[in-house]
């Protein structure tokens, strides 16, 4: 009876786990929105997930809204929103254009 090609590298009957070391977890957490997004800069893409008012990132949006130097921005999500709220604030500030 043959074994599989990987089988033979390993004793039969011993259950072999993974063993990972512990790494320093890395910290996202900022002090406020405006920390989060001060490396930002213009014709960058942004992710943004949520979908109409439900679960979009308010907070963040406005703090990229207030630094008028980030421009041309790359949006990616499934709703735009309405202008002035939401995403469309960033239509409404000429910071993003809208998909073709």
């Amino acid at each position: 009876m043959s074994r599989p090609f990987l089988s033979m590298f390993r004793p039969v009957g011993r259950r072999n786990f993974s063993v990972s070391t512990s790494r320093r977890a890395i910290d996202k957490l900022c002090e406020s929105a405006q920390e989060a997004v001060k490396d930002l800069k213009g014709s960058s893409t942004l992710l943004v997930g949520g979908f109409g008012f439900s679960g979009v990132p308010n907070t963040l949006i406005n703090a990229v809204r207030d630094r008028p130097e980030v421009t041309d921005l790359t949006v990616v999500s499934n709703n735009a929103g309405m202008p002035g709220a939401g995403l469309g604030t960033f239509l409404k500030d000429r910071a993003a254009t809208p998909a073709e």
